[in-house]
């Protein structure tokens, strides 16, 4: 279910918006003078589905690029690109055709880092007149629920707390990552994996897409991250016959993304440079193959 900021029905929705957000929606409302008790609490929960809702695009006109969640493909939907008001983009419906609903290819290419632009051109445009609205995802049904927000903010405490004792490995390992002496796409996919954001079929499904999950390399397992980059037969082949002559086990529990955490903060820059060309190579191959089977 998606919840929309469009029109509420219910005659609570509709006299907390006729005192408190008459002219805005409830995501921008303010608390105001004497508010009631039901409204001062709902007010103080807005920015929890601020914090973990997505926005799906519709017309564009009503989801702010650099303010608003809107990538369902990154993790925390927001984006890493630095804002930058030169070209004057505001509103998502900036980065699309002035004429049509297709997304601008050099707008967006001028304007985003690489891995971003994949992601923006992979969110389908509808050709209808349609708002934008809002989803949230951490739900099975797709409904809000009190227990669903308390969840997630656990989870972001928890997060938070991991994130403090791990905070000077973190930034040797992005100070390593940006400083290696290879073409932005390499660094930009290490950080996509190291983020576990890589549209693999698997999340992309899970995103809501009619996608064929089957990994197009092998067509016998789902896509997964793991499975794109280290379980697959042609992944195993090429890091076994790489000069890294890494063998992961048949049956593993490792995480990728936790294997590439420490595999780069114990090698060296030539052998991570030649790491990210490999990694690189595997995807593209995997995209090929994709191709090949659409053919």
């Amino acid at each position: 279910m998606e919840t929309s900021k469009k029109n509420p029905t219910s005659l609570l929705a509709q006299c907390l918006k006729a005192k408190y957000f008459p002219h805005i929606d409830i995501l921008h409302a303010r608390l105001g003078y004497n508010s009631s008790f039901a409204w001062n609490n709902i007010f103080h929960s807005i920015w929890v589905i601020q914090k973990g809702g997505c926005w799906k695009i519709g017309d564009g006109n009503d989801v702010k690029i650099w303010e608003d969640n809107w990538l369902p493909f990154q993790n925390g939907y927001e984006l890493y690109t630095k804002e930058n008001n030169s070209a004057q983009l505001y509103l998502v419906r900036d980065l699309m055709e002035d004429h049509s609903k297709e997304w601008n290819q050099t707008k967006i290419a001028n304007t985003f880092l690489d891995f971003e632009g994949e992601q923006i051109n992979q969110i389908p445009l509808i050709h209808e007149d349609i708002y934008d609205s809002l989803m949230w995802l951490h739900t099975k049904d797709g409904n809000y629920s009190v227990k669903s927000g308390y969840n997630l903010i656990r989870e972001w405490v928890q997060n938070k707390e991991q994130g403090t004792s791990n905070t000077v490995s973190m930034q040797k390992l992005w100070k390593t990552v940006w400083s290696l002496n290879t073409i932005p796409r390499h660094k930009d996919f290490l950080w996509r994996v190291l983020n576990e954001v890589v549209p693999v079929r698997h999340q992309l499904h899970n995103k809501g897409l009619a996608i064929d999950m089957f990994c197009p390399r092998c067509v016998t397992k789902i896509e997964t991250l793991n499975h794109s980059l280290m379980e697959c037969p042609y992944a195993r082949k090429v890091w076994f016959g790489s000069t890294l002559n890494i063998k992961f086990p048949d049956y593993t529990e490792y995480n990728f993304s936790d294997w590439l955490y420490e595999f780069i903060l114990t090698q060296d820059n030539s052998t991570l440079i030649y790491t990210s060309y490999g990694l690189c190579e595997i995807s593209t191959f995997s995209k090929t193959a994709d191709s090949v089977r659409k053919m």
